[in-house]
């Protein structure tokens, strides 16, 4: 026969289990995000005959034209 999954932990397991996740939320508060998608790809795949490069470039004019 098994253990049961979930037994009762000691108190000091309890303070273990506590310190880790804290040092766990500690790293993650340090750690940069991950990159964004690129825009450009993904306007790639609905336009196939769109270069990356013409993509970008209307990209950046309306983000411009939105800024003005």
């Amino acid at each position: 026969m098994t253990a049961a999954p979930y037994r009762h932990r000691t108190p000091g397991e309890r303070r273990a289990h506590a310190s880790a996740q804290a040092a766990i939320a500690r790293a993650l508060a340090h750690t940069t995000p991950p990159p964004a998608p690129d825009a450009d790809e993904e306007l790639g795949a609905q336009y196939p005959y769109v270069t990356p490069a013409r993509a970008r470039q209307i990209r950046h004019e309306i983000e411009e034209a939105r800024d003005v």
